[in-house]
């Protein structure tokens, strides 16, 4: 009987140690996620706002005008830019560790999808973005919107 004893006691102990383990683990990963939320949304604060620019571009010409950059209301890792080639409509771009928010291919009025990048150089937003366009025929409308 006192082996039984002895048996049920080792493996309890097992069992405990296993499950601290267990939840340190699970602990510290929870803590790392919370520290990259909170560097993602720190960076995308930097964005917040409603900005005055210069862009030119590599067809449609050179243009200044206002672009507004909002938080996600469904993801704490992105923005909404406003007016981007300003089309008044709506683009996504995801906050990335690097300080950067990339703009994935998507629909920017009818027949235009956008590509492109925001970042931060000497305190001033840039973004670089593509515009494809049926009505350039193939060819790329490369811009760069400058903050002033």
């Amino acid at each position: 009987m006192k082996n039984a004893n002895k048996t049920k006691l080792v493996w309890l102990t097992v069992c405990l140690v296993c499950g601290i383990i267990s939840i340190n683990g699970c602990k510290k990963e929870h803590g790392r996620l919370n520290n990259q939320t909170e560097l993602l949304v720190n960076i995308r604060n930097q964005y917040i706002g409603t900005f005055s620019g210069h862009e030119p571009c590599s067809i449609t010409g050179t243009e200044n005008y206002q672009i507004y950059i909002a938080a996600s209301d469904t993801d704490s890792a992105a923005v909404r830019f406003n007016n981007l080639w300003n089309a008044h409509s709506n683009t996504t771009g995801l906050v990335n560790a690097d300080g950067n928010i990339y703009i994935s291919r998507q629909s920017i009025g009818y027949t235009s999808y956008i590509t492109g990048r925001a970042m931060i150089l000497g305190e001033k937003i840039v973004v670089s973005y593509s515009i494809e366009d049926s009505q350039f025929g193939g060819n790329t409308d490369n811009c760069i919107w400058q903050q002033q």
